[in-house]
């Protein structure tokens, strides 16, 4: 599936995974540290310097695994050995961590030296298993060619990416002032509309008898069968979107979807707006399109952003359109003043879909560092916003190939004509 959205993309991005590491090694230092309170001044020297060696190397290979685990989640299984390996570190660090609890459990005045020994010998342990694991990761990187990006790729928007992150500052700014908020909503209110996803393999039909075989021939005509199999469906005809970020951990954002009624359709007088929740933590990727092939809708040509959600049961993905105000010249006069009341009265409304990719971009590397996004780094922010889409030519129905092939063919007569007054030119130049 992922393939296929690509393909009718024109940016796809992967949202950072967090490695782990961090979180566990965060833990276990802090183990420590509780340890080293209970320790006297005089045999504590030795487990601060060793402790200090494992922050130190562990805060440097922490960024190569998230650099490691945003490429393989973009499809390099060239690097799945080294996930195993990563994996079975963030396992140790974990058993790390219980042996130095139950040190700090079972420590008592008596066996204050036995206990430093055990302490000294599971920190010695921990560094050279990460000292093994440094090589073979910078080895991994090399091979694959997976690096930092020196400069922002350049279809990264900069007024799109300024505009997301003021409105981002802004929310964290509001968190920063109080501490009694429960949410902030951030950036504007999105109008748009809703659809999901669903397969339909009868949709195949549209493609001709003779091009099933050539599409059997290659990957990439593989994926665009795949593509005709997919269908979408409105799921709500109107929807008011918000990015918001919620109280508890220090960032954390969800994306709430909204059911709007005032959508020109008829809805039952005890029927309430359905109201969805996306935990951004769980969005995987999201896909980009500006031309509105993305969804293959029949007379739908506006953008579209496509996300991937992590479920229970696997993944899920859902479309978000712009939505169009039904043309009605005859309501619009009388409707001008009540409408622009009503948008004077709530939040500021917009239906700028772009804006909306970026500021999930940025809200899901702010949940994922945990850290205020004016401080991340330059490397790490350039290479979480790259593109991956491959703009591949998305496949076609009858009536696409039939229109194509008449303007080929009303173009080739252009040129033949042309040719042939050229030639006659020519002669004309030659006989005098």
């Amino acid at each position: 599936m992922d393939d296929i959205l690509a393909k009718a993309s024109n940016q796809a991005m992967s949202f950072a995974i967090r490695s782990g590491i961090s979180i566990a090694s965060g833990f276990a230092i802090k183990t420590v540290a509780k340890l080293l309170d209970r320790i006297p001044a005089t045999e504590k020297a030795r487990i601060e310097g060793a402790n200090f060696k494992l922050r130190t190397k562990i805060n440097i290979i922490s960024t190569s695994i998230d650099l490691i685990r945003l490429e393989s989640a973009r499809g390099n299984s060239a690097l799945e050995p080294t996930l195993q390996m990563v994996d079975e570190l963030k396992i140790e660090i974990d058993q790390f961590d219980l042996k130095v609890v139950s040190l700090l459990e079972q420590f008592t005045h008596s066996n204050r030296i036995e206990t430093v020994k055990l302490a000294e010998k599971a920190i010695e342990s921990l560094i050279l298993s990460i000292n093994d694991a440094i090589p073979l990761i910078n080895l991994s990187l090399i091979t694959c060619g997976v690096s930092f990006p020196s400069s922002i790729s350049p279809k990264v928007s900069p007024s799109r990416l300024l505009q997301s992150t003021c409105h981002i500052h802004e929310a964290n700014s509001k968190f920063a002032k109080s501490n009694n908020l429960k949410s902030v909503t951030v950036g504007p209110v999105f109008d748009l509309k809703l659809y999901t996803v669903f397969y339909n393999p009868s949709r195949l039909r549209y493609v001709e008898e003779d091009d099933k075989s050539s599409i059997s021939s290659s990957t990439a005509d593989r994926t665009s069968q795949k593509m005709l199999t997919v269908s979408w469906k409105e799921e709500f005809a109107r929807a008011l979107c918000k990015l918001v970020r919620l109280q508890g951990k220090k960032f954390e954002f969800n994306l709430v979807i909204e059911e709007d009624f005032d959508d020109g359709r008829y809805h039952e007088d005890d029927e309430k707006p359905k109201v969805k929740t996306v935990m951004v933590e769980k969005i995987q990727k999201q896909f980009f399109s500006a031309s509105g092939h993305l969804l293959r809708l029949e007379g739908s040509n506006s953008p579209v952003l496509t996300l991937k959600i992590e479920t229970a049961s696997g993944f899920d993905y859902i479309a978000l359109g712009e939505y169009s105000e039904p043309d009605d010249s005859e309501d619009e006069s009388d409707s001008s003043d009540y409408e622009d009341a009503k948008e004077t009265e709530g939040p500021k409304k917009t239906k700028n879909l772009s804006l909306l990719e970026y500021l999930l971009r940025l809200a899901s590397l702010q949940e994922v560092e945990q850290k205020d996004i004016l401080e991340v780094c330059d490397e790490k922010l350039s290479f979480y916003l790259s593109n991956q889409a491959d703009n591949s030519v998305i496949p076609k129905s009858k009536s696409q190939k039939a229109s194509e092939l008449a303007q080929k063919q009303s173009n080739d007569q252009y040129l033949e004509h042309d040719s042939n007054t050229t030639r006659l030119g020519n002669l004309s130049l030659e006989s005098k």
